[in-house]
């Protein structure tokens, strides 16, 4: 399943991420500073919206 995971590297984000990597689903993770391992990274922010309606377009579940 294709996932799209905001705050990916927030405190449930970085613990979620992996597990959905690991089950074998394609992430796609919005992070504010930095790449996530094993997603395809998109940085920005959802308090100002860039990069965020790029990845929403591309994912069938939003996280």
């Amino acid at each position: 399943m294709r996932i799209f995971v905001a705050g990916a590297t927030g405190v449930i984000g970085r613990r979620l991420v992996p597990l959905l990597v690991a089950g074998g689903h394609q992430v796609t993770a919005l992070s504010r500073r930095t790449e996530v391992p094993g997603t395809e990274t998109v940085l920005g922010d959802v308090m100002t919206g860039s990069g965020c309606p790029s990845c929403w377009r591309r994912r069938g579940r939003t996280y």
